[in-house]
């Protein structure tokens, strides 16, 4: 990776437009949802479905596909009450989207109204099954159809007597050989002495369904093959801490590996990426740590004698499979990292026509979202010069590049801001992988105000493309920064493990106070206007920032951000029990041992700069109060603190009035505290 220098000597040698020449984009253009949010093809590749930004909560769009246009075929809007998260299609006649739906139990009637009639359920270990928990809101995932020749739309496992929220669970797969007009499902089996995982067969017109094959309490995923039979399953077994892999024989399951995994080895074994192309079919693709146990790899597992060995790996990132939508087979692998997001094919007709799709898309990096069954259009995200990101179709006999639409059409004609990867020293020598946006048409950034905005997660990282956060704050003069601090995701398991228990006095948030030391020492930023922004973890680390570092920080601003960690715990330990993974991620990311002296909420005599807290009233991740509690103990103490309640919205901004609302509240904070230095009237 280049250093700092050299990406800025290339910024400064741009022939960049003045910035005063054009008119600034509302904060409406940036916080509305995406016209084009995702995308998938239909499998004979003659009809797209979209996730499109109209409205307030977005609509999926069926589209056709011809010759010199899309035109719509249907528009369908998400359920009252829900979210779209993800589209699809189930096969050529049945679109699948994914909807989630917040559950209050304490406003939920006896016969499960909230949920369309089936009330959703936790499956606790040993399978004890219990109600969501009673003093808290919380998410869930379902999956509904829409069938393309008449817009009719139906909620899949719509016979269950329970749903069940768990967001990896209920996932359609389709099409089956065979079995035209069903699809295969994962949910849970209630008619047994205990609940179990197990396999539906679905109905994709109605949504009834009846088990095709039972797994057990501990089931977490099944491999299918075309006519929808299993023939793998993964197992975890939270009390003994237990990965186990199952060869399915019919009836039968025989366990074929077994792996105990220590405290700090939750995820070890990830998941299951079926089988591989190319290989014999007793062969499956596992994602976890590889052998060395500091990368996150892709391994072969020979379900004949349980041999175990590397299929995929990179030296510097964590890999991940590729699966064929259509086949189901791991074709190819990938990895992410700042300057590092790439994937390859091993498979020859894949590999060959991304190599003529990367040569046709020269320039700008793009991603590919999914092909057709006879693999001649691909649909592909990318950015495009002075229009910001757009979603393409590309026809492989063509070679051909056709403009599906933009994702952000309220840009065109402006400077969308560079993002720049980029990385800087640690006080202990080690670099700091990041993503600069500076402001666009400023010639010479010397001394600017500068915000620095941690990712949420923590166990998560920054990814190539264009940021809608960082894209509006550039326009209003700030040079943004978005570290890959220690505790982030992709760079192996050292880097990641390296954040455990060193949150809010430790090197995560070193690595944070010394990206503005860096900006200073280059010149960019002036050290008296750094202002921290974040949302959910990055909130934390914002309220973190200005606590434990308040010389460094102007003003803070903390979107759905954790404020007192042992509260938040206590939380995480009601609802999902002692031997969760979810309960010991928390215990073990942060230690118990230092909840309260990393709680900016027990250390609000610190802060000297101003607040700003904005949150999500059915934030189901990160509870309201985390907000409400850190703005009590602020006002106690006599410090400058404003809450800002989102009705109705999540802990992901969902909406895209509340997301407007939250750009616009951020952009007066900032201009107040820090002052941007956009030309007055853009």
């Amino acid at each position: 990776m280049r250093k700092l220098r050299v990406f800025l000597a290339a910024f400064f040698a741009f022939g960049a437009v003045s910035a005063h020449a054009q008119q600034l984009p509302p904060p409406e253009a940036y916080g509305r949802l995406p016209a084009i949010g995702s995308a998938s093809i239909s499998p004979d590749g003659r009809h797209l479905i979209l996730f499109t930004g109209d409205g307030d909560t977005g609509r999926v769009a069926i589209h056709r596909i011809e010759s010199n246009s899309f035109p719509v075929l249907r528009i369908i809007n998400a359920p009252a009450g829900g979210s779209i998260r993800g589209v699809d299609f189930a096969d050529n006649r049945y679109a699948l989207v994914t909807i989630s739906q917040t559950f209050d139990p304490e406003r939920a009637t006896a016969s499960g109204a909230s949920s369309g009639g089936r009330a959703p359920v936790r499956v606790g270990r040993r399978g004890v099954v219990d109600r969501a928990d009673s003093t808290s809101t919380t998410e869930y995932f379902r999956q509904l159809t829409i069938d393309i020749t008449n817009g009719d739309t139906a909620f899949m496992l719509s016979n269950q007597r329970y749903q069940v929220y768990i967001s990896s669970l209920g996932a359609v797969v389709a099409p089956i050989s065979g079995d035209e007009g069903y699809g295969r499902a994962l949910s849970y089996d209630f008619g047994g002495p205990t609940p179990a995982a197990a396999v539906h067969r679905v109905n994709l017109e109605t949504g009834a369904s009846y088990v095709t094959h039972r797994g057990s309490s501990d089931t977490q995923q099944f491999c299918m093959d075309a006519a929808g039979t299993p023939y793998a399953r993964l197992d975890y077994d939270e009390a003994e801490r237990r990965w186990s892999i199952f060869a399915v024989e019919g009836s039968s399951a025989r366990r074929v590996f077994s792996e105990t995994v220590a405290d700090d080895e939750e995820w070890r074994i990830g998941a299951l990426a079926c089988r591989v192309h190319g290989r014999a079919p007793n062969f499956i693709a596992v994602s976890g740590y590889g052998e060395t146990g500091d990368r996150y790899v892709v391994r072969s597992l020979d379900l004949s004698t349980g041999t175990m060995s590397t299929l995929f790996e990179q030296e510097d990132f964590d890999a991940y499979p590729i699966r064929d939508p259509h086949t189901r087979e791991v074709v190819g692998y990938g990895w992410t990292g700042v300057d590092a997001g790439q994937v390859e094919f091993f498979e020859p007709q894949l590999r060959s026509i991304y190599d003529r799709m990367r040569q046709r898309l020269s320039g700008a990096p793009f991603q590919v979202l999914g092909w057709d069954q006879t693999r001649e259009r691909f649909v592909v995200a990318r950015e495009i010069a002075g229009r910001g990101p757009a979603t393409l179709l590309y026809e492989a006999s063509s070679n051909e590049v056709r403009l599906i639409g933009y994702d952000y059409p309220e840009l065109e004609g402006t400077q969308i801001p560079e993002r720049l990867a980029i990385n800087y020293r640690a006080r202990d020598g080690v670099r700091i992988p990041a993503f600069l946006t500076l402001p666009p048409g400023v010639e010479n950034p010397r001394g600017i105000p500068l915000v620095v905005m941690p990712h949420g997660g923590p166990h998560a990282n920054n990814v190539r493309g264009f940021d809608w956060w960082a894209a509006f704050m550039a326009t209003r003069g700030y040079a943004v920064l978005e570290p890959d601090f220690r505790g982030s995701t992709g760079y192996g398991r050292a880097w990641e493990e390296a954040g455990h228990g060193n949150w809010g006095n430790g090197v995560m948030q070193h690595d944070l106070t010394d990206g503005v030391a860096a900006m200073v020492r280059a010149g960019i930023a002036d050290p008296r206007r750094v202002c921290i922004v974040g949302a959910s973890y990055g909130g934390y680390a914002a309220l973190a920032g200005v606590t434990f570092t308040p010389d460094v920080y102007a003003c803070a601003v903390s979107v759905a951000g954790v404020s007192d960690l042992r509260r938040m715990f206590r939380r995480e330990l009601r609802v999902a029990g002692a031997d969760s993974p979810t309960t010991r991620f928390w215990s073990e990311s942060m230690g118990e041992e230092n909840f309260d002296r990393d709680s900016p909420s027990q250390h609000v005599a610190a802060i000297h700069a101003p607040v700003l807290m904005i949150h999500g009233a059915h934030d189901t991740v990160v509870p309201f109060d985390q907000s409400t509690w850190m703005v009590e103990r602020m006002r106690e103490a006599g410090k400058d603190v404003r809450l800002v309640e989102l009705n109705g919205d999540d802990h992901w901004l969902s909406d895209a009035p509340t997301r407007i609302q939250m750009l616009r509240e951020l952009e007066a904070f900032l201009a107040e505290h820090i002052g941007g230095d956009a030309p007055a009237g853009q």
